[in-house]
């Protein structure tokens, strides 16, 4: 048997299946970019806790179709995943370039907001 995974419905993460076909480019790219958000979480292990038996808890997904993010947010989960797929000595400099500017990269902002996000909805 492959590795277990958990189906859900479009409309979990804010998609309603029927625009699909007809939805303008937004639609789409707000469907990517939730899914982006949770690949970052999930392959950065910010949702362990939220894991049970290898399935996420349903106000993962719940919490991933409604959190309020801009662009800067989804960048920085995408910076921290392209991090951490590049050996440490490749990202030396550029933390140190983060860091010079005032965000610290051991603590991205976008995991709280999500995980404060989870608890106060």
């Amino acid at each position: 048997m492959g590795e277990a995974t958990k189906t859900f419905g479009l409309g979990t993460i804010g998609i309603d299946a029927s625009e699909i076909g007809d939805a303008p480019g937004d639609k789409f790219h707000g469907l990517v970019i939730r899914l982006g958000l949770l690949r970052s979480f999930f392959e950065r292990n910010v949702l362990r806790d939220y894991l049970h038996g290898g399935d996420f808890a349903d106000e993962v997904f719940q919490a991933a179709a409604s959190l309020p993010c801009d662009r800067d947010d989804v960048g920085e989960a995408m910076v921290q995943m392209a991090m951490k797929q590049r050996p440490e000595v490749d990202c030396s400099e550029f933390k140190r370039e983060m860091i010079a500017h005032g965000y610290d990269p051991d603590a991205p902002k976008i995991d709280s907001k999500f995980l404060a996000w989870m608890r106060n909805r």
